[in-house]
């Protein structure tokens, strides 16, 4: 139990030291801008500060922690993978039934078999976007986009697979997930 401890409150460290690090560099971009006058260019990159945000209040909305933190601490994890969260209807895994950890243990597997499967040392790093989206009638979809390099597509493929059997959200589309997937989980909320 206190190993578990420690290796959380070592992640949190982590995670801080990124968030910090990212406020600074921000802020170094502003007084940049406010030295030179160029107050247009101020004003542009305070929006988007802003949209970040606005993104990761929207990350904070799901509700459900152990995604949350996974999603806020993935910095810390890799460098060759870029994770990209859109929550834009403000959708609350918490309100589903067992409080949403069933779909929030499944996005966490199979975003780590995308961080496994990525190709490294070849130029940017991988993008993985993931676009959480609810109907009218309350049918959650999860669609992954991803552009990169992969090791191994048919072992994605796989992976991807094993990670949904049995799992609330099940496939829509799964044809090529090396570039996109869409998964929905019919529940009401």
């Amino acid at each position: 139990m206190t190993q578990t401890i420690h290796s959380l409150q070592a992640s949190g460290i982590r995670t801080l030291n990124h968030h910090r690090h990212d406020w600074m560099n921000d802020l170094q971009v502003l007084y940049g801008y406010i030295r030179m006058q160029k107050l247009d260019r101020t004003a542009d990159y305070v929006e988007k500060i802003k949209d970040r945000m606005v993104a990761e209040s929207n990350i904070a909305k799901l509700g459900v922690p152990s995604l949350v933190s996974y999603i806020q601490s993935f910095r810390t994890i890799t460098n060759s993978l870029q994770l990209q969260v859109k929550n834009e209807q403000n959708i609350q895994l918490n309100e589903w039934p067992d409080g949403g950890q069933p779909i929030a243990d499944t996005l966490i597997k199979l975003i780590s078999a995308y961080r496994l499967a990525v190709k490294t040392g070849y130029g940017d790093a991988a993008v993985l976007t993931i676009e959480l989206t609810r109907n009218e009638d309350g049918v959650l979809y999860a669609s992954f986009y991803y552009a990169g390099e992969i090791n191994g597509e048919q072992h994605l493929a796989d992976q991807i697979k094993k990670q949904l059997e049995g799992a609330l959200l099940q496939p829509v589309e799964l044809d090529r997930p090396q570039e996109k997937i869409v998964l929905k989980a019919e529940l009401s909320a």
